[in-house]
Order: structure tokens, then sequence, then C-alpha cells
């Protein structure tokens, strides 16, 4: 029996994945209409890899839709979106900057320090503050 999962749909990329509790799998991203679906496919999954389908066209639609969702990214997957900062001391509040680096959550010897992101505002002035300064994350870095 074939599966029909991806029969008809526009494959726009296939990222292959690891982690320590599936091992291999891929990340099949396709366009439904005017919004992009994601599914992982793992060994188990008796449905096979699809190929890319797409026309150029369709793969610029899917890569802008991808940078415009709103979504928090953990750890280094953060750098390069751009977000707007709530109650920073230390980097401007309410205009947009771009994170540039990231510091996880860890013990200096004396106190635990909090996870920090590094922003760069317009004038391109650096700054480290703290991620739960995030009020609003406007644009996602293509990372595929």
């Amino acid at each position: 029996m074939e599966n029909t999962f991806f029969q008809n749909k526009t494959i726009v990329h296939v990222r292959e994945c690891f982690s320590e509790d599936l091992g291999a799998y891929d990340k099949v991203y396709w366009l439904d209409g005017l919004s992009l679906e994601m599914t992982g496919l793992t060994a188990r999954d008796s449905i096979p890899t699809p190929r890319i389908n797409a026309l150029p066209e369709q793969i610029e639609l899917a890569q802008e839709l991808y940078t415009s969702q709103a979504i928090y990214r953990q750890g280094r997957h953060i750098i390069g979106s751009t977000v707007i900062l709530q109650r920073s001391r230390k980097a401007p509040n309410k205009v947009p900057v771009l994170i540039v680096d990231y510091a996880e959550r860890h013990f200096d010897g004396s106190y635990w320090q909090d996870e920090k992101i590094q922003v760069a505002d317009a004038t391109g002035e650096l700054a480290w503050t703290a991620s739960s300064c995030i009020k609003e994350i406007l644009k996602n870095p293509l990372d595929w």
C-alpha cells in the first residue's frame, strides 16, 4: 500500500536533522495555500521522504513566510532574529533590534547568570540584555 500523505502537496524544502531521542529524521516543509506547514519524518514512519517539487517563486514565497513567522526559538537559534525589547536597562526598548549573539544560563562560580542576548540597534551599537526582555519577535532568520 502506497502512502499518499504528500501527494498533491507543494514541497518547498527538506531538511535533514538529528536528535538524541529520534536519531536521524527529516523536516519536510510544504505550502498549503498561503501558509507554510512542516512535519517531521523519522525512520519509524512508513512515509518516504518526498522530493522538492516547488517552483522557484513558490520557494521564495515559502522563505518569506518562514522568516515572518513570529516564533520564539530556543538557544542559539534565536541569533539573527529581529525583536522588540521591553524592560531592558542596557538596550533600547520599543524599537526593532537585531540579535547578534547569545549566552546560555550558567554558574560563574558564585552566582547563576541568566540567559542573555546581545543586540544591535539601527546605529550598530551593541548591548547585552536578558532574553526575558524580548516583548515581540518581528522576524526570524532563514535557517535553510
